[in-house]
């Protein structure tokens, strides 16, 4: 089975692809609708620690514009491919937050996290930081 993510950082996109031998990483570019309904406005911040070590960033907090009212759906991925939270809890009407919990209730390990974002047949993906 094949696992594939794009993120997108300061200007260049890289392709994420996984089979059974690893993650290999590839530059390619890829772009999204100018048309669409459903935008992402910010990720803040971008390195967080879920046990609060690092003060008040003690989520990752996914802000939007959704003026359509779209489902979004939000999947964190830990660097190897594993989907670790789905679903995660709503701020208010345009602003998601990860706690930093997996799907178990346990506290991710520190490291690097791939965020998917599903919205209106728009996928956006990008990456955040667990410090622990």
């Amino acid at each position: 089975m094949k696992k594939v993510f794009a993120v997108a950082a300061l200007g260049a996109s890289l392709l994420f692809t996984q089979n059974c031998s690893g993650v290999s990483l590839s530059r390619s570019r890829f772009s999204l609708s100018s048309d669409a309904n459903f935008e992402l406005v910010g990720v803040s911040p971008r390195v967080f620690s879920p046990d609060g070590e690092l003060g008040t960033s003690n989520r990752v907090r996914f802000t939007f514009d959704n003026p359509g009212n779209a489902e979004v759906v939000v999947r964190i991925f830990d660097f190897s491919g594993n989907m670790v939270r789905r679903n995660i809890d709503w701020e208010d009407d345009n602003t998601m937050f990860w706690n930093g919990r997996e799907a178990n209730g346990n506290i991710a390990e520190s490291g690097i996290y791939i965020y998917q974002i599903e919205a209106d047949e728009i996928i956006i993906n990008g990456t955040v930081v667990v410090a622990r």
